[in-house]
């Protein structure tokens, strides 16, 4: 079951379930290798603890929060890492 307010993460099967617009499979690898990262280095994501407070302050003061755009950054870093393996 998933719940339909925003951030929320879905659980359970994704099966027969209405995803919208397919993402390469190369979204999905670099899912994957960020997890590598963070469980191989939990110490070096600690800045993401901070990053929850920046977020919620400029949600807070009204204003569209950062999170999303340096995320999509890492992200790209990550596909681009990948591909180049």
């Amino acid at each position: 079951m998933t719940d339909n307010k925003p951030g929320a993460v879905p659980t359970g099967s994704m099966e027969n379930q209405d995803t919208g617009p397919s993402l390469p499979a190369e979204v999905a690898a670099a899912f994957n290798e960020w997890m590598r990262r963070y469980t191989e280095d939990p110490d070096g994501f600690e800045v993401e603890f901070v990053t929850v407070v920046r977020f919620l302050e400029e949600q807070n003061d009204g204003k569209v929060p950062t999170y999303g755009d340096t995320s999509k950054a890492y992200l790209e870093l990550l596909m681009k890492q990948l591909s180049a393996r």
